[in-house]
């Protein structure tokens, strides 16, 4: 099976390249590309496509890399996928957060913020019908350990990648779905200050001091 590889998380397309599936390209965010896949796609000879922004998506040289025989997978990029793609192509995104609950940027430190006991990793097909909305096909969900700090959380929240992309793809091609994220709850960025503190704390339980 041909897919495109839209995003940095290693452990996605890692999962992809290690089951055989035939990587097409490789889009990557200006500034936030992996030197781990860009090396592998420059060794395996398969071509990677820079995103500066959403208009990148419109141009033509861009736009026809895009057809219905290869599945588009994006886990973790920062740039939002137009409508006229994803009305016309499968996009499937590995949305690091519990959906319909947790639709934004920062679901893991939002949901740190919020003291909640479990984040999650959901796997959906993108709807154009809002940010990180659509038919959900794999979730998993792992517990917030605050007596760690955040990078420990995210390792293990990443841990959860493969084995939920697994199921995900499986459910895709039998049509089954887990249910929908529609409503749910939309975050809006938290700010770089409150982010560096998350990322900074050496115990999560001390932001509650």
């Amino acid at each position: 099976m041909k897919v495109n590889f839209i995003g940095n998380f290693d452990e996605a397309f890692y999962y992809l390249v290690n089951n055989e599936y035939e990587i097409n390209y490789y889009f990557f965010q200006s500034g936030r590309a992996s030197k781990m896949i860009l090396l592998f796609c420059k060794t395996m000879g398969i071509p990677t496509v820079e995103i500066k922004n959403a208009e990148d998506f419109q141009r033509n040289e861009i736009n026809k890399l895009f057809n219905e025989r290869v599945i588009n997978i994006i886990a973790s990029f920062g740039i939002i996928i137009p409508n006229e793609l994803t009305r016309q192509y499968v996009f499937i995104n590995v949305h690091p957060g519990i959906l319909p609950d947790y639709r934004g940027r920062h679901p893991l430190p939002q949901a740190i913020v919020n003291q909640e006991k479990y984040a999650g990793i959901t796997v959906h097909i993108i709807s154009p019908n809002g940010i990180d909305t659509g038919k959900i096909l794999g979730l998993e969900k792992v517990e917030i350990d605050y007596s760690e700090n955040y990078k420990y959380n995210e390792l293990k929240l990443r841990g959860l990648i493969q084995s939920v992309l697994h199921k995900a793809i499986h459910n895709y091609l039998n049509q089954k779905y887990l249910g929908e994220s529609s409503d749910g709850s939309y975050y809006k960025p938290l700010t770089g200050d409150r982010l560096n503190l998350i990322f900074s704390v050496s115990r999560l339980i001390d932001l509650r001091d």
